[in-house]
């Protein structure tokens, strides 16, 4: 099954291929309750994905969403309990699951390249963990999309060992086929 998180925006900063941001603040709810977390849409999202909230921060919480409340609106809870951490409305969300191949496409027209790398510390200056440099193409031209699996036979790829940077306001198209 192939899963896409749309057409999203690059911010200028290193971000999760597969990302999202709360939109709301996300407190440490009461013992034995789950936590709500809020997001611009739900759609992205499904019942029985794993997402990372802060990811690569001190206060990652992995947590896996048991419940579509709304369209801004979603049950999350940790293996074991309530989220660890307390998270700020912004925060990033990184998708965590497991992909047989990951295709990434910058739209037509782009601005600038873009990076994509293993982590959050990824630049736009190739450094040690680049995947792939997404080339821009005029307007005219369609960008060729990137197709990446893991190189180790039979093993999948995280999606959330995937982040790009590039230039605020270039748009891009991720796709995962999920195994």
């Amino acid at each position: 099954m192939f899963r896409t998180f749309g057409l999203q925006t690059l911010t200028g900063s290193a971000q999760p291929l597969f990302g999202d941001n709360l939109t709301a603040a996300l407190p440490i709810p009461p013992a034995g309750i789950d936590a709500i977390a809020t997001v611009a849409n739900t759609a992205i999202y499904q019942a029985g994905d794993r997402i990372n909230i802060d990811p690569g921060l001190a206060s990652q919480d992995t947590l896996l969403v048991t419940t579509i409340l709304s369209g801004t609106t979603m049950q999350v809870t940790s293996q074991g309990g309530a989220p660890q951490h307390a998270h700020t409305n912004g925060a990033l969300i990184s998708l965590s699951i497991s992909a047989a191949e990951v295709i990434v496409q910058l739209k037509d027209g782009t601005a600038a390249n873009a990076v994509i790398g293993a982590d959050n510390t990824v630049t736009a200056v190739p450094g040690g963990n680049v995947i792939q440099i997404l080339y821009k193409t005029a307007a005219s031209t369609p960008t060729v999309p990137f197709r990446f699996t893991n190189s180790m036979s039979f093993n999948t790829v995280r999606t959330d060992d995937a982040w790009i940077i590039g230039t605020a306001a270039d748009t891009f198209i991720a796709t995962a086929e999920i195994v």
